[in-house]
Order: C-alpha cells, then structure tokens, then sequence
C-alpha cells in the first residue's frame, strides 16, 4: 500500500440517453402490457361502424405513440371515410386509456389501420390509412398531415 493515495471515487453513470431509452423501452412494454393483459381476444375491438380492428403492433417514440390496427376489408373496398368514428374511438378508447395506465406523457398520436400486418417504415402496396391526434388531457384531438 502507498501512503498518501486513497482509492479512486466511485464513477456515476451520467443521466441521459441512456436512462431516455431505458425509460422509452419501459413505458412501452408497460402499455403494450396494459393492452394485451387479457386474453388473447382483447387485442380486437370492435368500433362504432361494427367492423372488428385487430391491434397488432404499438411503438412508442419520445413524443409519438403509434397505434397499429388490421382491417382486411380495406383491402376490398372499405374507404378511409367509412373509418373515421372508428380512428376517433380507438383513439379515445384504446390508445389513451393504454398511454395513461403507463403513465406516457406522450402528446402526438398516430391511428393506422392496414389491410395486412406491415413491417413499420417498409414501403409496401398494402393498403394502409393514418391518422395523427394531439392529445389534449383525455381526448384526441384530430389533426391533418
């Protein structure tokens, strides 16, 4: 032992990136385990217009939350205006009360709904709808691209 030194102080990983990403990966399992803690049958939801959307996916970025729903009719004829109340009330009804149950502060919402589950960001010739929201205490607000 040499006299005089003392051991190096304790190194403290800096808050940041890291803990962002941690705390990103958290919040959505946390929501995908709020949507999906039913049975198997819960991850469908019938909407105003009677048709039966299957969530297949949830990505949550830092201020966004994606929201991914299967509608094969709209391979075959459904328009994006026969789904409008139904964008709102999966909005409303499913991606809100998931965001607040894991404690998202995200703000920004995107509603799609594609006639075939798709690879997120793939280009593809499914036939696809988004819709963005703003979300303003507990409603949806609908907003253009």
């Amino acid at each position: 032992m040499v006299r005089g030194l003392t051991a190096p102080a304790p190194v403290t990983p800096p808050v940041g990136i890291f803990d962002q990403k941690k705390d990103k990966i958290i919040r959505t399992l946390a929501i995908i385990a709020s949507l999906l803690a039913s049975p198997l049958a819960a991850r469908e939801f019938v909407v105003p217009s009677g048709r039966v959307l299957t969530l297949f996916d949830v990505i949550i970025e830092p201020d966004m939350g994606r929201f991914r729903f299967v509608l094969p009719e709209i391979a075959t004829g459904v328009e994006f205006e026969d789904i409008v109340d139904d964008l709102d009330y999966v909005c409303a009804q499913v991606a809100l009360p998931a965001l607040t149950q894991a404690g998202s502060d995200v703000s920004q919402l995107v509603i799609s709904v594609s006639a075939s589950e798709v690879p997120f960001g793939e280009p593809t010739e499914i036939v696809q709808y988004f819709q963005p929201f703003h979300r303003e205490g507990d409603a949806c607000i609908w907003e253009e691209f």
